[in-house]
């Protein structure tokens, strides 16, 4: 069984790049010529989300990221964003092709992603 570490096997402090369509993307999004550029500045916090709204204008995409909990009544669920990331049109762009083949190459490791019922 793979750890999610054998999965991207990557050097301190670089996050782990993506081919995209002839383009080397870096998970922060950034277009490099070679994974060595995508160095980040130091240890970056991780926050789970398991809840998501995206919004737009003609200049920018905003995301928000959060966690839904149950509330206090029986089928009743409350948001807790806690994350926003603002980038422009070409950059959400390359983060939904980034994310497209992460999940292609997720499926083909470990399985078709199913939908929660």
């Amino acid at each position: 069984m793979k750890s999610l570490l054998d999965a991207a096997p990557v050097a301190a402090g670089v996050t782990a790049p993506h081919d995209v369509g002839g383009r080397i993307i870096c998970d922060r999004g950034d277009v490099v010529n070679s994974g060595a550029d995508c160095v980040t500045p130091g240890p970056v916090e991780g926050r789970y989300a398991n809840y998501f709204k995206v919004g737009y204008n003609a200049f920018e995409f905003v995301i928000d990221f959060g966690q839904l909990y149950p509330a206090g009544e029986p089928g009743d669920k409350e948001a807790q964003f806690h994350t926003r990331i603002i980038t422009a049109p070409v950059y959400a762009r390359a983060l939904v092709e980034t994310l497209q083949d992460s999940i292609e190459q997720y499926a083909q490791s470990f399985g078709e992603i199913h939908n929660e019922e």
